[in-house]
C-alpha cells in the first residue's frame, strides 16, 4: 500500500510541473468549430439520405405509372424527355371525353354542344386530341392520329385521352427521378462525407484531451498540498478500514473514508477498478460518480457489477454477446 501511495503522489507531482498553463482561448474556438463542422456535415448525410429514399419512392411511382404506358410509348421516348404539356388541360380533356363516352355526367353544356354540333364536336375534340400530341415522338403522334383512320368515336378518342394522360404522368414521374437523382449525383459519396466526419472527430478529441488536462492539472497545481494530504489520508483510512474492530468505529472511519473519497473525487474524477478490488478501494456510496464504464462486461457477473452500477448515476456497458456463458 505504501509504494502504491508514493507512487501516486509522484505521479501527481509529474501534473502539477505543468502548472500556469491555461488552454488558450483560440482553441476553444475550435473546438467549437469543429462542432459545427461536424453538425453540417450530417445535416448533409441525413438530406442525402432523405433524397436516397425519396429516389425509391420515385422509382416506384415511376414503375407503377409506367404499367398504364404502352410499351411502344415508352420505347419511342428518348432519356430525360421534356414534353411541353398543360397537365391541366389534359385532365379536362380526358373528364369531358369520359363523360361524353358514357353519356353520363355531361352538364349543360357539353350536353348542348354535342346536341348542337353532332359528329362536328367528336371532330373538335379530335382535332384537340392531335394537337396535344403533335408535340410528342413522331411514333405516338401517329398512333393517336389511327383513330381516324377507323372511324372516331366517343370511346375512341376517350380512350386514346387516358393513353394520353397515362404518359403524361409517366413523363412527370420520369422527370422527378432524373431530378432527383442529379442532385443525390452532386453531393460527395457516402464515405466521404464519413471519412470527413471522422476527420473532425479526431481533431476535436486530440483538443479535448488537451483542454481536459489543462482544466484537471490547473485543479491539482493550485492545491497540490491538499490533494497529497488527501492522498495520503485516503489510503490511510483504506488500511485502517481493513482492520477496525466494532461497528461504531467502523463506521467513523467509514463515514471518514466516503468524504475523503468526495473531495479527492473534485481533483482525481476519473478512477480505475476491477469489480473486486472496487470494494476495499471506493465507498459504497449511491451516485459517487456520474458515469461508470464496464468493460469487457462479459468477464463480469451481475452480482459483482451491481456494487458498481450502484456507485453510478449512468452506466456503459462494453463486452462481446458472443463470449457470454449459458448462465
Amino acid at each position: 500500500m505504501g509504494e502504491l501511495q508514493e507512487e501516486m503522489i509522484a505521479r501527481l507531482g509529474k501534473l502539477s510541473e505543468s502548472e500556469g498553463y491555461a488552454f488558450p482561448p483560440a482553441k476553444k474556438g475550435e473546438i467549437l468549430e469543429l462542432d459545427r463542422q461536424i453538425a453540417v456535415i450530417r445535416t448533409q448525410m441525413r438530406d442525402v439520405s432523405q433524397r436516397v429514399r425519396k429516389l425509391g419512392e420515385a422509382i416506384n411511382e415511376r414503375r407503377k405509372a409506367e404499367a398504364f404506358v404502352p410499351e411502344s410509348w415508352v420505347l419511342a421516348t428518348p432519356p430525360n424527355y421534356e414534353a411541353v404539356i398543360d397537365s391541366g388541360e389534359i385532365d379536362t380533356l380526358r373528364r369531358e371525353t369520359e363523360a361524353l363516352a358514357i353519356g353520363k355526367g355531361l352538364g349543360l353544356r357539353l350536353w348542348f354542344l354535342k346536341l348542337l354540333l353532332g359528329s362536328g364536336f367528336l371532330d373538335r375534340y379530335f382535332a384537340k386530341l392531335k394537337t396535344i400530341v403533335s408535340k410528342l415522338p413522331v411514333e405516338i403522334r401517329s398512333e393517336v392520329e389511327q383513330i381516324g383512320e377507323t372511324g372516331l368515336s366517343w370511346q375512341a378518342i376517350a380512350h386514346g385521352v387516358q393513353k394520353l394522360a397515362g404518359y403524361v404522368r409517366w413523363l412527370r414521374c420520369c422527370r422527378s427521378t432524373h431530378d432527383i437523382l442529379s442532385g443525390i449525383m452532386l453531393e460527395e459519396e457516402a464515405h466521404a462525407f464519413s471519412a470527413r466526419v471522422d476527420e473532425l472527430k479526431e481533431a476535436k478529441v486530440s483538443l479535448s484531451q488537451e483542454k481536459l488536462r489543462s482544466k484537471w492539472t490547473g485543479k491539482i497545481a493550485s492545491e497540490q498540498g491538499k490533494v497529497h494530504h488527501l492522498v495520503r489520508r485516503y489510503f490511510d483510512l483504506s488500511e485502517k478500514l481493513r482492520h477496525v474492530s466494532g461497528r461504531d468505529d467502523w463506521m467513523e472511519l467509514r463515514n471518514e473514508f466516503e468524504d475523503t473519497c468526495q473531495q479527492l473525487l473534485y481533483f482525481i474524477p476519473v478512477w480505475i477498478v476491477t469489480s473486486l478490488s472496487a470494494r476495499r478501494a471506493l465507498p459504497l456510496t449511491e451516485n459517487l460518480f456520474d458515469l461508470a464504464v464496464i468493460d469487457e462486461a462479459s468477464q463480469c457477473d451481475i452480482a459483482s457489477a451491481l456494487p458498481i452500477l450502484f456507485r453510478a448515476k449512468r452506466a456503459v456497458v462494453i463486452g462481446d454477446p458472443h463470449q457470454l456463458g449459458d448462465s
